[in-house]
């Protein structure tokens, strides 16, 4: 499953029936759970950092690919102090 803003990104999904750490990096957060983010290529080849969760249960593994968004400062406030 992907967002409209990730295929946009990246393109749609094509996941192959195998999958290895080496082709997706993103799955070694399988067995070192510590690791957190990694690079992914978007569709211009440019190296974009995605943070990785992980739930694994004796059945199944689910692997949450997302990019952090940039906190938006909201602007300072001025305030008038009528005489």
């Amino acid at each position: 499953m992907t967002t409209a803003a990730w295929t946009a990104r990246f393109g749609p999904a094509r996941w192959p029936r195998t999958m290895n750490a080496h082709t997706y990096p993103f799955l070694t957060a399988l067995a070192v759970p510590e690791l957190g983010q990694v690079n992914l290529p978007d569709l211009n080849g440019t190296p974009v950092p995605v943070r990785v969760d992980v739930c694994q249960t004796p059945y199944r593994s689910f692997v949450l690919l997302w990019t952090p968004q940039r906190r938006r400062l909201l602007p300072r406030r001025k305030f008038l102090i009528a005489p």
